[in-house]
């Protein structure tokens, strides 16, 4: 329950750190960051948080609660699923 509690308090900027590290860590696991062009998973995640600083954030419109459940999709992807689509949650992280 503490743990929900804390995710719900977490900012914008926290949870898409969060979102870079777990994107990172399953193409780790389904072994597709060189393919990808990262050499590892510290590589990959400075650079996908380098690209998340250079975005707009999503302000009053960012959504905790969509972007906790697009965090628990990627780590529940499958490597035959990464192969060819993103959860479907994460299209609601940043609603416009």
């Amino acid at each position: 329950m503490l743990i929900l509690l804390l995710m719900a308090c977490q900012s914008e900027e926290a949870l898409r750190a969060d979102f870079n590290a777990v994107q990172c860590q399953t193409l780790e696991r389904c072994d597709d960051l060189q393919a990808l062009g990262y050499s590892d998973v510290d590589d990959c995640i400075a650079r996908l948080d380098a690209a998340t600083e250079a975005e707009e954030p999503c302000g009053k419109n960012f959504s905790v609660d969509n972007a906790k459940v697009c965090i628990e999709g990627w780590e529940a992807l499958t490597c035959e699923v990464l192969a060819t689509e993103q959860p479907a949650e994460c299209q609601a992280f940043c609603p416009e």
